[in-house]
């Protein structure tokens, strides 16, 4: 695997790690805060390995939907979704 694909993989996981204490803690604005983070980086590692590149900012919607033909048969139908989300 790339060494910036891990490194995405590996942020948004300790993302979601850190979102889930907030949560626990009722510190929900840092809760959501680190979920979208989350978003963010996994939705940059997928760009990076399937379409090569991703962008450098926050919201990879539009290189997204670009790119979703490259995608994995399971990812193309869920990437309206994967939009919204990020």
């Amino acid at each position: 695997m790339n060494e910036l694909i891990e490194s995405f993989t590996k942020r948004a996981a300790e993302e979601i790690r850190t979102s889930r204490i907030h949560y626990d803690n009722y510190n929900y604005p840092a809760c959501v805060s680190c979920a979208q983070t989350a978003v963010e980086l996994t939705l940059k590692a997928l760009l990076k390995k399937f379409a090569g590149d991703y962008p450098r900012k926050h919201d990879a919607s539009a290189e997204l939907s670009l790119a979703a033909d490259e995608l994995p048969e399971g990812l193309k139908e869920k990437v309206p979704r994967l939009c919204f989300i990020s």
